[in-house]
């Protein structure tokens, strides 16, 4: 497929609620859409995912790198024989340049800079030299000017010149373990912070090319210490987001607030020994409304209010094909229409379509008769007419209040409303199964059956 031939790309949003609004005979209240290896996915783990300028979704995954269009998957992987190929197939970021250039950071394989007219590599990979990466593990990647990128890896970070194609090497002189990087995250303030794999963040001076760091506080990092596990006392800070003036990290004991005034951490919000898997956060996302955040979890989506602290999670639900199709959520994309992207790290992507998920949902539990339609009007009072196997009724749109029309049907001993009509008078016909058409007017409230 050409690159530049993008004119159907930016409507495949609209080919895939349409596909799901047919299957709404087949399912009811769906909520997500899964992708996986059936569909054409290259693996199961999801690492990230990406929407570029064009509209493509790029899927990083733990083998290979996918970009979709809406209708099919194209897979790049590693060709050992072809320097031109992405270097890993174990692709964990993407960031793509105002010149279109995208870049993808991978576990082992440094970075590779996609060229979407020939739709080539260009790899930069660790190596002996001081000018080059300093590591070939890549976590994040950010803009840091329009010459400048800022990559962390899991032994330090690096600027990288793109006029030059060389690599500027920082790393935290005052630690005496390693540490790795994770995620960026630029405040509203501009000010660039880095998670890591120990128990620190870090705010990246721009004037000085040199990392500040802040550390966890003992009672915050010790949680896990009944558990005679060394490891426990190490948060891992996966992910960074802003909430007014405070960072929210995910890590693996939950969530942590840095006051971004006072500069320290100040809270935790966390689910307990009991739900410690909800506590290891990975990934973010704010809904439309500012104070309540998604992030993904090891048991689920959490939906967390920020005013309150309470919350909801939408986890995997065995019997249901349009549930999470794992509870283990590795990353999410909020794309340009407000759909969600949930990867997981066992069972591929979960889309949660913003538009069609508004849509209320009406059967026979909430005021709907029957649950067999075969009709439906909309009378020029906006009023919905539904005919069904064994009844009508009429839907009020602004108030979702839900009335029948028995008394006329069963005077005519009539059940299954087949077809609707609303003439120029106002007038309402109604087609039934064996019984002719009832032609009633609303004003006087009066019927006649006629062809019966």
């Amino acid at each position: 497929m050409n690159y530049k031939n993008t004119s159907n790309v930016k409507w495949f949003f609209v080919l895939l609620i349409n596909l799901l609004v047919i299957s709404l005979g087949y399912a009811q209240n769906i909520k997500f859409k899964r992708l996986s290896i059936e569909e054409g996915l290259s693996a199961v783990t999801v690492n990230t995912i990406f929407q570029d300028s064009q509209d493509f979704i790029w899927i990083g995954t733990q083998d290979g790198l996918n970009r979709f269009d809406g209708y099919h998957f194209k897979i790049f992987k590693n060709e050992p024989s072809n320097p031109k190929s992405i270097s890993s197939n174990d692709v964990i970021c993407a960031l793509e340049d105002k010149k279109g250039d995208i870049y993808f950071g991978s576990n082992g394989g440094g970075i590779s800079i996609y060229n979407k007219y020939s739709e080539n590599f260009t790899n930069f990979r660790s190596s002996l030299s001081s000018n080059s990466l300093s590591n070939n593990s890549v976590r994040d990647i950010i803009n840091l000017n329009d010459n400048e990128l800022l990559i962390s890896t899991a032994d330090g970070i690096n600027i990288f010149n793109k006029t030059s194609r060389t690599f500027k090497q920082i790393f935290f002189k005052y630690s005496e373990q390693e540490i790795g990087f994770t995620k960026f995250f630029k405040d509203s303030n501009n000010n660039i912070w880095i998670g890591t794999e120990a128990n620190y963040i870090f705010q990246y001076d721009i004037k000085s090319s040199s990392l500040i760091n802040y550390q966890l506080p003992s009672h915050f990092s010790d949680a896990g210490k009944s558990n005679n596990n060394s490891d426990t006392r190490r948060k891992n800070i996966y992910s960074i987001t802003q909430y007014k003036n405070n960072l929210i990290c995910g890590s693996d004991g939950g969530l942590l607030f840095f006051d971004l005034d006072k500069k320290e951490f100040h809270k935790v919000f966390s689910f307990g020994e009991k739900n410690r898997y909800n506590d290891r956060v990975k990934c973010f996302t704010f809904t439309n409304d500012s104070s309540k955040i998604l992030f993904g979890t090891w048991k689920g989506l959490v939906k967390l209010n920020l005013k309150d602290f309470s919350y909801t999670v939408d986890s995997k639900n065995e019997t249901s094909i349009s549930s999470l199709s794992s509870n283990k959520i590795s990353c999410i994309l909020k794309d340009k229409q407000s759909n969600l992207w949930i990867g997981t790290e066992e069972n591929g992507i979960n889309i949660y379509f913003n538009s069609l998920n508004k849509f209320p949902f009406y059967n026979s539990s909430n005021g709907l008769g029957n649950d067999f339609v075969y009709s439906i009007q909309q009378l020029s009072n906006n009023n919905i007419l539904i005919g069904t196997e064994n009844g009508l009724y009429s839907l009020n749109p602004i108030t979702n209040k839900i009335s029948d029309f028995d008394d006329i049907l069963k005077k005519h001993q009539i059940f299954t409303v087949l077809s609707l009509l609303e003439d120029s008078q106002g007038r309402i016909w109604i087609g039934s199964y064996g019984q002719g058409i009832i032609v009633y007017d609303p004003k006087t409230k009066k019927e006649k059956e006629i062809l019966s």
